[in-house]
């Protein structure tokens, strides 16, 4: 009986939530990918150790993407927001790596995602921010 309680519980909450669809991009290329992947293995991505910002911006743009997708961000909260804010940091004040238009896009990606009550659920938001933080980590070896 508890178990069907629950199970309920979860749908209500759930279908609270305006889920938001629009076109995908393509993927990260082969290259990027390989770097994605080495920065942030696919098993046991949840335990990964911080050794730089890339891997940490990667690492809450998966963890964004994953709450979105699998819970429908029913766990969103302040540090949501907080990570969202330093990525903004990283990418878009920090450094000047990048053109207007890409920070404004790249604000406008993470504006998109602090909108929790609408998770975002497809793919091209997290494919640009990864790309972006992957190119924020190849310039920091230049």
């Amino acid at each position: 009986m508890t178990l069907i309680c629950l199970s309920n519980f979860s749908f209500a909450q759930a279908s609270d939530f305006n889920f938001e669809k629009t076109a995908c991009v393509e993927p990260l290329s082969a290259e990027y990918q390989l770097i994605y992947d080495s920065l942030l293995p696919k098993e046991n991505w949840k335990k990964v150790k911080f050794t730089n910002d890339c891997v940490e911006m990667l690492y809450y743009i998966r963890n964004f993407e994953d709450e979105a997708k699998r819970n429908a961000n029913i766990n969103w909260d302040r540090g949501y927001v907080r990570s969202i804010k330093w990525i903004r940091w990283n990418l878009c004040k920090q450094t000047d790596l990048f053109a207007e238009e890409i920070k404004d896009e790249i604000e406008s990606d993470l504006k998109r995602l602090r909108r929790f009550r609408k998770p975002y659920t497809e793919n091209d938001i997290y494919v640009r921010l990864n790309r972006r933080v992957i190119e924020y980590y190849l310039n920091s070896f230049e």
